[in-house]
């Protein structure tokens, strides 16, 4: 294992990114360093999501104001298709 100091904005901002994909700061890292490349064979696929973070993802997508209650044009549901 090593272990990185990063100034406290720097770790504070990583730590945002990473929460905002629901991820950990160590899988945000690591998804980082395969993407760009620094992974010998990146999987192209990010981490499961434990049902902690997965709920916590859907509340932190969860809107405050009432359901969607218009409509859509069958144009838009249907597009291409007759």
């Amino acid at each position: 294992m090593v272990s990185i100091h990063l100034e406290d904005r720097i770790a504070t901002a990583l730590t945002a990114q990473a929460e905002a994909k629901g991820m950990t700061l160590d899988a945000y890292l690591s998804h980082l360093a395969c993407d760009n490349g620094l992974d010998s064979e990146p999987t192209g696929r990010l981490p499961r999501l434990t049902g902690a973070d997965f709920d916590a993802l859907i509340e932190s997508e969860a809107s405050d104001g009432a359901p969607y209650s218009g409509s859509y044009p069958r144009s838009d549901i249907y597009e291409g298709r007759p």
